[in-house]
Parts: structure tokens; C-alpha cells; sequence
């Protein structure tokens, strides 16, 4: 009989589509079940338009509760548990269902792994201290967590270090460099002339989640003085989310200023192929990928919360630019009129290594499983 893992999730974004589906693939491969378990998707991810439905996962209902000013998760999880050797959720002090599936582990109930990539949702202290006091201060048989920072934290605070696994977050490599090989000319040609560019432009991209902490109004302003000094500079905005409606209006306003959409996996290759830079001021997440994998210097700002995704091996990309606007868009003004300041930063770009692939993340993933079943 096969082992039965759960995995518990509020929502699958788009860019963890791949990854569940290799996991599920390698799973069945050492004779384990996947139950993947999620729900749809929160106004603000419906919003961002990035959420993806799996036919072969469980949905399940769910309810959130505001309270204390926090919104608080409710998953009807019902039977889809039945038979798990292993429960994975996400560290996540709102998830209610966390605090009842700790209590079963301690009164001798299927075990808990917690799951925390990079960018999970910051703790706040004091309900996590209330967490710990409801669930009787038990832990979980297994940490997964996305950077070695954090497994280091855990083994300061007394938890034994082979019960914990790095997981590094990583994209669909092998997908956007397959789709990257089969661009032509004539399509990027078309989708200049769609947006009004010449191959003689200086084309700049943004591409994420437009929310807060990404930081638009910096942005928007940032293009603006970048425009008076290049005039062939346009800025392509690639996402959605609660600060489109900046973008939207400021691209009615500007005809250099061209909004997208949001564009997931093969969809927003051709748009990064016709650019130069990736500006992201704020918040920069996975997209230092598409930085090293298109050869696009990414420029962004002071990398505080940046840190466990621009690591050593994925800095080679970063440009920092200055913290305050006029700052900022010096440097950028600086990479598309000085060629050679240009070539430099693109040259020392390096190029994808073996851990930064999702391949490895399923690797990694499975050993975080072994560790925690014991």
C-alpha cells in the first residue's frame, strides 16, 4: 500500500503549478501518494490574477474570520486527510486548522511537518506565543523551510537540525528557456509594433504582484525622470494586483508607458526578450530568476526582505540602485546611456545553477518529507 502524504495549501498560485505536478510525478515514482489539498483563491489573489485549479488535487471549502485585526483561515479539510502518514501545512499562525492537526500529533495523531518558504507571510509574535501556549507548546516532526537562515534559527532555538530541510524557491527553468529557444523574429517584431517600440528603444520591464510592497508610486516616479533624460526609454508593466490602477492610468496618460496584464509562465517570455532592465524597487521575489535566465540586470533598492531570495548564488543579476528616487533612476539612466556599464552588468550575470531549478526544489522537498516521517 502506497504511503499517502497531505499537503495542505490555501491557494496554488500559478507559479507553484509546475512544481506540485513534478512533485506528485516524483512521488508516485517511490511509491507515496500525493494528496495535495488547497482552496480558491482570496479577493486579493483573485485580484493578481495568479491562482490555478489541479484536477487531480483536493478543493476544499474555506472561511476566513477577522478578528483582533487579523484575518484568520478556515479550511474544511473533512476526509481528504483519511490515511495520511504525514500532514505538510504551511507555517502560517492564521491557518486555524494548524493548531488542531499540532494537538492530534501530541495525543498520538498522524505527524505534522510545517512547510515556510521564502516570502511566507510574516509572523507576528505575540499571536504566534498565544499559538504556542494553545497547541501546548508541542512542535512539528519536521521543518521544510526556504533558506538556510531560517534552519539555522531553528537549530538556535534547540530544534534538532536532522529534522529540518532546505528547500530553496526556484521556477519552471527548463519550461521558459524551452519556450525562450522557440522565439523568432517576426513574433517579436509583431509585439513591437503591437506596442508602438522599435528595436531602437530602451525598453525597461516590471513583472510581479503590483501590490504595496512592491513599491509603484516609486516606480511610476522613477520612470518619469528617466524619460526626460532617455527619450527613447518605455516601461513595460507586466502583473496585476490592488496598485494596477496606477499603472492603468498612468499608461492612458503616457504612450510610453505600456501595461500588459498579467502574463504567467510562456506568456510573459516575449515581453522580456525585447527588454533591457527589470525594475524593481521594491520587493524583487522570484523574478531574479527571469533576471539570470533573460540576461536582464535586475535594479533594485536596499535588499532589506529581499535577502533569502537574492542569495549568493542569484546576487549576480542585482543592480542596487539609490534608495531615494532621483538616486534610483540615476543608475538606470546610467545602464541604458553607458554602454559599457551596461555590457558589465550584463556580463556578470551568471547562469542558472543545478539548485536553482524546480527539479531540485522536488528533491529537496522529498528529503524534507523522509526527515520528518523518520
Amino acid at each position: 500500500m502506497k504511503k499517502k502524504i497531505a499537503l495542505i495549501v490555501r491557494t496554488v498560485p500559478r507559479y507553484r503549478r509546475r512544481f506540485y505536478e513534478l512533485l506528485q510525478a516524483a512521488m508516485a515514482d517511490k511509491g507515496m501518494e500525493l494528496v495535495l489539498i488547497y482552496s480558491r483563491p482570496d479577493d486579493r489573489d483573485r485580484r493578481r490574477h495568479d491562482y490555478a485549479e489541479l484536477s487531480w488535487a483536493r478543493l476544499v471549502e474555506h472561511r476566513v474570520y477577522r478578528l483582533f485585526g487579523t484575518e484568520w483561515y478556515w479550511q474544511s479539510l473533512g476526509e481528504t486527510l483519511k490515511d495520511a502518514e504525514l500532514i505538510v501545512v504551511q507555517n502560517d499562525y492564521r491557518l486555524l486548522a494548524n493548531y488542531l492537526l499540532l494537538l492530534q500529533q501530541k495525543w498520538g495523531g498522524r505527524k505534522v511537518a510545517y512547510w515556510e518558504p521564502c516570502g511566507a507571510a510574516k509572523s507576528d509574535l505575540g499571536l504566534e506565543r498565544c499559538a504556542s501556549y494553545l497547541t501546548g507548546g508541542v512542535h512539528p516532526a519536521g521543518w521544510i523551510v526556504g533558506n538556510p537562515d531560517r534552519a539555522q534559527s531553528l537549530c538556535r532555538l534547540g530544534y534538532p537540525a536532522e529534522r529540518i530541510a532546505v528547500v530553496p524557491e526556484a521556477i519552471d527553468i527548463a519550461g521558459l528557456s524551452e519556450t525562450r529557444s522557440r522565439l523568432d523574429d517576426r513574433l517579436l517584431s509583431r509585439l513591437r509594433y503591437e506596442m508602438g517600440l522599435t528595436e531602437e528603444d530602451a525598453v525597461c520591464a516590471f513583472i510581479g504582484h503590483m501590490d504595496a510592497e512592491k513599491r509603484i508610486p516609486f516606480l511610476l516616479e522613477a520612470c518619469r525622470l528617466i524619460r526626460r533624460a532617455v527619450p527613447r526609454f518605455h516601461m513595460v508593466f507586466i502583473g496585476a494586483g490592488e496598485e494596477d490602477v496606477r499603472i492603468k492610468r498612468a499608461a492612458e496618460q503616457h504612450d510610453w508607458i505600456h501595461y500588459a496584464g498579467p502574463r504567467f509562465e510562456s506568456d510573459k517570455v516575449p515581453y522580456l526578450a525585447v527588454s533591457k532592465l527589470l525594475l524593481l524597487p521594491g520587493a524583487v521575489g522570484l523574478t531574479v530568476y527571469d533576471g539570470i535566465l533573460f540576461r536582464l540586470p535586475v535594479v533594485t533598492t536596499a535588499l532589506t526582505g529581499n535577502e533569502p531570495h537574492i542569495r549568493s548564488e542569484t546576487r549576480s543579476c542585482v543592480v542596487e540602485g539609490g534608495e531615494d528616487v532621483d538616486g534610483y533612476a540615476g543608475t538606470v539612466i546610467r545602464l541604458l546611456q553607458d554602454t559599457q556599464a551596461y555590457k558589465l552588468a550584463v556580463n556578470r550575470i551568471c547562469g542558472i545553477g543545478p539548485k536553482d531549478t524546480v527539479e531540485s526544489m522536488v528533491e529537496s522537498f522529498l528529503e524534507g518529507i523522509a526527515k520528518a516521517i523518520g
